[in-house]
């Protein structure tokens, strides 16, 4: 259905698990053509024609793959086993253990080095521009690097955080489009209902931006993609759970995935148990306390100005 444009798949989650201990995958799509699923027959003469493509060219493939056991099957091939898949399958990294040619040949094992890229539909080419669309105000409170500690205070639990919601769709509306979350701080109702409905009325001078919420034990625990898009981190109050997220992050850029602005949301006092300091402390960047980063926002605190 979305190679025939009827419908786009908006994002590709993990599985959870359900109760019974089953798998659940939940595939979030957009109607494209919400008008062609009042006609079943309409649907399937615009899906046939895909569907008929894909079946010749896996037919294909599949013939091919035949042909290439035979052939080393019978140790009658010539050429590379890799060579050949590389042939059969389109975005394909090439890698040899070891197969038959190589060894009579004396080739090492090699692996070509693995490429990796997002392309954007060009729909979204403007909206993921790294730093041009963050607010010009909030550019200036990063400061450069464009990185920023916010700083909340009260009791460490996930109820005080529940205070930084307004603040979070600020930050979105301000050009922020990725924000990482502690999994069970939007499990809360009443706090995920505020969230989407702040997130839903950016002001009147401002128009709703595209954004995406990942939870933080997507990224701890399944390594879900990131982008590199400005990035709200919202960390949850426990030391040894706010350690495995900065941690796990700090791998995601050791592989290439460097957000061109962040904003640390994390409690005054949190501690990172592996380098052994404080996050304020180890973390660069500049800080400011969450209520006076709102104001600055909002408009009813200036900013302080450098000569």
């Amino acid at each position: 259905m979305q190679r025939a444009r009827l419908i786009e798949v908006a994002d590709a989650p993990p599985p959870r698990q359900g109760e019974d201990g089953a798998l659940l995958y939940h595939l979030p799509v957009r109607i494209l053509d919400p008008e062609a699923f009042n006609n079943p027959a309409e649907v399937m003469a615009r899906m046939e024609p895909h569907r008929q493509r894909e079946r010749t060219e896996a037919q294909a493939a599949a013939r091919g793959i035949v042909e290439l056991v035979t052939d080393y099957a019978s140790d009658d091939a010539e050429e590379c086993l890799s060579s050949r898949f590389a042939g059969l399958y389109a975005d394909v990294q090439r890698a040899c253990g070891g197969c038959p040619p190589c060894r009579r040949e004396g080739c090492e094992p090699s692996c070509d080095a693995l490429e990796f890229s997002v392309e954007y539909p060009p729909a979204l080419a403007r909206v993921v521009a790294p730093l041009d669309e963050v607010d010009p105000v909030l550019r200036r409170i990063l400061g450069r690097p464009p990185r920023l500690i916010a700083t909340w205070s009260g009791p460490r639990v996930l109820a005080s955080l529940s205070a930084q919601v307004a603040l979070v769709a600020q930050l979105v509306h301000s050009g922020f489009q990725q924000v990482i979350y502690p999994a069970a701080w939007l499990e809360r109702p009443e706090v995920r209902d505020e969230l989407a409905l702040a997130l839903a009325d950016p002001g009147p001078q401002r128009q709703p931006r595209p954004h995406r919420l990942v939870p933080d034990r997507w990224v701890v625990r399944d390594r879900y993609p990131l982008f590199g898009l400005p990035t709200v981190i919202v960390y949850p109050p426990e030391d040894v759970a706010a350690d495995r997220l900065y941690e796990a992050l700090e791998n995601a850029g050791a592989r290439g995935i460097i957000f061109p602005a962040a904003i640390h949301l994390v409690h005054e006092a949190l501690y990172l148990p592996t380098p052994g300091r404080r996050f304020v402390e180890h973390v660069d960047g500049l800080t400011e306390p969450a209520d006076r980063l709102q104001r600055l926002l909002e408009g009813s605190e200036k900013l302080p100005e450098f000569f």
